[in-house]
């Protein structure tokens, strides 16, 4: 992992958090909340959200925020995945039927947002551990705050 984890934290990333929450209580907030302390660049993307997300204006999906992606100083995106696995596989499915996903450069699915199904699907879309471009077993963002201070 800590290749792929490197590869999630290159320079020139901008971070796009599925799932993120304006509840405090909520991992998908505090997700989010981790990448703006890094100083970070990220997009929320919650579909439910009416106001803006930690400061940030959210995306209502993962096809809307590829399709509207400008950030000509983190031209990659690095994706963290906080939604139950249905959705997760949902947002994946449509962002790979829209020819998109291919903006995404690593993904990091949290725990509790992936099934066999969901690292199936990105497996056929060429991301997985081999490729070093997926994350998903028991990674969890705090468990590696040292390591991505250290990359960053």
């Amino acid at each position: 992992m800590p290749e792929a984890a490197s590869l999630f934290f290159s320079r020139g990333r901008h971070y796009f958090v599925l799932g993120a929450s304006s509840k405090e209580d909520k991992f998908g907030h505090k997700v989010l909340h981790w990448y703006i302390e890094q100083e970070l660049p990220a997009t929320p993307i919650n579909p439910n959200a009416t106001s803006k997300i930690c400061g940030l204006p959210p995306a209502d999906s993962l096809v809307s925020a590829l399709t509207s992606f400008s950030d000509s100083q983190h031209s990659s995106i690095s994706l963290s995945v906080v939604t139950p696995p249905d959705i997760s596989y949902q947002e994946i499915k449509k962002a790979a039927d829209s020819n998109k996903i291919f903006k995404i450069k690593s993904i990091w699915f949290q725990p509790g947002s992936y099934d066999d199904k969901v690292i199936d699907l990105c497996n056929s879309l060429g991301y997985s551990e081999d490729n070093k471009n997926l994350i998903y077993k028991g990674g969890v963002h705090f468990k590696i705050r040292s390591e991505s201070k250290r990359l960053i």
